[in-house]
């Protein structure tokens, strides 16, 4: 793994390559397989997107996609320098959920965050969790998010590519409508007013594209450009079946020298690794389903009367959608909410841990995703330093929600934000 304690100032590039990913993650070096990490990755991803939903109730749109995104990024991250086997990961799902809501502007308490896990396993067929199993979770999920803010070095304003799809789209949509095989398929329709009624579709898919490459690693082997260039390509190519991949590519590269036709197809190859995920796990949870053993325990320990009379003082501040909302969307989103997964990785003793950067988890050097280039290669791992975080050590800071908030927003006071490449807003 990549050593980040050695004293430097600089952020970290948090992006890795295809071998580093297959062969030197902690997951690999303490024994799980690639494919069981994959799925880890996966659903702790899927659980994510499923929190926040509840949280946000499908509420401010815009600040729901980037807090999905966020959260998934963090969890991609988080399994870079700890084990599948470190920690439950339907915490680490939790714990990322906490904090990229505090990153968008929208923090929530521990206590409303705990409301709404409690009645996401409950719509699943979980217990639902008792005083003192949510003291010790709030625990869990603090350290959590203490040892991603000590990977990001509490640097929050990371380039995402969403922003990016909007220009691409518009360029590579201009040189779609001067391709023959485009025109013949146009009949006799302009092609370029064809081109322009596709944006706003080749746009939603492509978020949803994106959203999904986001359960995977693609995040880490690319710059956001890139992944949003793989993330239009292939929109393109779902909704106009007589172009070819390879020339949508070569147009995309045509457009944009930085955007290299090997990255492009790495990335549309993880993208497709995340739906050949699903799809294992849609049969795993096919061929276990739950015992009889454990619904029965569901409905043995109902809401207690007390807690009901809280909510009902204190409504909750959003509900998850039920499985049947969430397959309504388009066909190439993933389903985040129909594809719950009920088990979880046994905490277990862990291997070395991989350093975490900084020796006080305060560094406010800027790093962006979209720096890097094509992502530098990780050294071999170094041995734990003093600067490692301990698996059962217990953080100091943060505590509560809005004392992470406060630090965010004085750390982005405290530097001039950087402005998003022109014409990039969604």
């Amino acid at each position: 793994m990549m050593d980040l304690s050695g004293g430097s100032q600089e952020a970290p590039v948090l992006r890795w390559t295809a071998e580093n990913l297959a062969s030197s993650t902690p997951s690999r070096k303490n024994g799980v397989p690639e494919k069981e990490e994959q799925t880890g990755r996966f659903d702790a991803s899927n659980y994510a997107r499923n929190v926040v939903r509840a949280l946000y109730n499908d509420h401010n749109a815009e600040e729901n996609t980037r807090a999905q995104i966020l959260a998934c990024y963090y969890i991609q991250l988080f399994y870079m320098f700890r084990s599948l086997a470190a920690e439950d990961w339907k915490v680490v799902a939790v714990g990322a959920s906490f904090l990229a809501c505090k990153v968008v502007d929208m923090p929530r308490r521990m206590r409303g965050l705990l409301r709404a896990w409690n009645q996401h396993r409950v719509s699943n067929g979980e217990p639902e969790l008792g005083e003192e199993e949510q003291r010790k979770m709030t625990e869990r999920i603090l350290k959590v998010e203490f040892l991603l803010l000590r990977i990001l070095r509490f640097d929050f304003d990371v380039q995402l590519p969403i922003e990016f799809l909007e220009p691409l789209a518009s360029k590579l949509l201009v040189c779609l409508s001067q391709h023959e095989a485009f025109k013949k398929q146009c009949g006799n329709r302009p092609a370029t007013e064809v081109a322009s009624n596709l944006k706003q579709e080749v746009l939603q898919t492509a978020e949803r594209f994106t959203m999904d490459c986001f359960m995977g690693v693609a995040p880490l082997l690319a710059p956001p450009k890139v992944v949003a260039a793989g993330a239009v390509v292939l929109t393109t190519k779902y909704l106009r079946r007589e172009m070819q991949m390879p020339e949508l590519i070569k147009m995309m590269h045509s457009l944009d020298e930085g955007l290299a036709s090997e990255d492009i197809k790495k990335v549309i190859e993880e993208i497709m690794n995340v739906f050949r995920t699903k799809s294992q796990a849609e049969k795993q949870k096919a061929a276990n389903p739950p015992s009889a053993a454990n619904l029965q325990q569901t409905a043995a320990n109902p809401t207690p009367a007390a807690n009901l009379q809280q909510q009902a003082a204190n409504p909750p501040s959003a509900a998850a959608p039920s499985a049947k909302e969430q397959t309504s969307a388009s066909a190439p989103a993933t389903n985040a909410a129909s594809d719950e997964k009920k088990t979880a990785a046994p905490i277990a003793a862990v291997a070395a841990p991989a350093a975490v950067p900084g020796d006080s988890g305060t560094g406010s050097h800027k790093q962006s995703l979209a720096g890097g280039g094509g992502g530098p290669c990780m050294p071999a791992a170094a041995p734990p330093t003093s600067s490692g975080i301990p698996s059962d050590s217990k953080p100091q800071e943060p505590r509560e929600g809005p004392s992470t908030a406060s630090q965010i927003t004085k750390n982005r006071a405290a530097r001039r934000p950087q402005p998003y490449a022109s014409g990039s807003a969604c």
